[in-house]
Formats: C-alpha cells, structure tokens, sequence
C-alpha cells in the first residue's frame, strides 16, 4: 500500500494565504501548566486550554488550517469534518481539543486541536531508509552526516549518544516496513522532526469528501524531490 505525508496546502486559490493564522488569542498564559503547548507528544492528564486563532483576512476555510505561532505546537489544527474521518481510521492515540477560530465577525466553533499521544518508529525499515546527523562543526554551523543503521532498536540506541552531542539523528529518506495495515500513523525523528501519514485509501477518501486544506507528498520522497521533480 503507498502512503502519503500530509502537508498543508500552499495553492493561494484553495488556501487564500499561507499561513491561514498568523495571529491568536490565547485565553491563558502561554505558561499556565494548563496550556495547550505543554501537551508534547503525551496523553493529557488534564483538560487542556486550547486558543482561538484568527483567519488572516486574505485567507480561506479549509478543512486543514495553516498555523504559526504558540498553541498549535507539533499539532493539527482540523475542521470537525476532517475529524469524523480521522477518528473512522484511527481508534487510539489521538486527543482532539476545541480550539475555535475567528473568521471574518464570525466564530467558528467546530474546529480542533489533533493532539498525537502514540508514534510508531517500528513502520520504518531503517536499513533501506536514509539516516542522516546533523552534527555541529568546531567552526561554527551544521553539517549532515550519512549513516547506516539497521533497525530501530540500533537507531534508538545511536539517538542516544547522538544527543549527549547535541546532534540531532533523523531518517531524512523513509522506507516504510511491507505489508502495513494502518490507515493513519504518526512518525518522529524524521525530516521536519515529526509526520503525520495516510494511507492511500484514506487519501482516497479525503479526496472524496472533498477534504480541504491538505497537500499529499509520497512517503518515499524527500520534501525537496516532492516538490521539485
């Protein structure tokens, strides 16, 4: 089965501008404990305060909303529309908060917070993936270094000396494992730090129910060969 990356969509004619928001209200301190971005990767043991985000005035609606900015950290921000589907293909892993948004004088209620609490390092075949670590030089500066790994538990445990350098280790080219069943899945330590994927059946689907907003890139390409052929 191939699967797909989802970007947001930069077309100005679906999207209007990209990024859709640029400017938020937040409706507590960004340091409250209680605050959406200190839900990182982890399921919340507390009932979050999410923000309300502001549609740029040159901006359209879509189903899958551009971000910057606190409150939408290593999040998605996603129409009730786009979550009904989600939540049909993937039964774990996932919180989803209210987070409404300001579009024009109105304000939209039905918009939410897609928080990952569940990552799946174990979908990548890391021999066949491209292992890069950014590493920095004496001289000032980063420099990418190939590496040949042969699977996960070799990646965690090469993550962990690469760390103490403060190099940070990533799968910049993924081979995804044969024979997948997962519709939707979340991967870290990759180009972008992190990604969220679709099966091609559930492409499919959002492409039918006219899913507005998203752009898919192939998993097996880079962002660069995506979008430069």
């Amino acid at each position: 089965m191939n699967y797909y990356r989802i970007r947001h969509s930069t077309d100005r004619k679906i999207v209007g501008k990209f990024t859709q928001i640029n400017e938020v209200k937040h409706r507590c301190s960004v340091d409250d404990k209680r605050f959406i971005d200190s839900v990182f990767f982890k399921k919340a043991s507390f009932d979050p305060i999410t923000s309300i985000g502001i549609l740029d005035k040159k901006a359209k609606i879509t189903d899958l909303i551009s971000t910057s900015g606190q409150g939408y950290t290593a999040k998605l921000l996603i129409s009730g529309k786009l979550k009904s589907l989600i939540e049909i293909h993937q039964k774990s892993g996932l919180e989803f908060f209210k987070s409404p948004i300001i579009y024009g004088e109105e304000e939209l209620d039905d918009y939410w917070v897609m928080s990952p609490f569940e990552t799946h390092p174990e979908f990548i075949n890391y021999r066949d993936s491209h292992i890069q670590s950014r590493r920095r030089k004496a001289e000032g500066g980063t420099i990418l270094i190939d590496l040949e790994v042969g699977s996960y538990r070799d990646f965690n445990e090469l993550q962990k000396r690469e760390r103490v350098d403060r190099n940070i280790l990533q799968v910049s080219k993924i081979k995804l494992i044969e024979n997948l069943s997962e519709h939707f899945f979340i991967l870290r330590s990759i180009e972008g730090g992190f990604g969220y994927f679709v099966s091609e059946k559930m492409k499919n689907d959002m492409v039918a129910m006219n899913i507005t907003g998203v752009a898919f890139q192939p998993s097996h390409l880079t962002f660069n060969e995506w979008v430069v052929p």
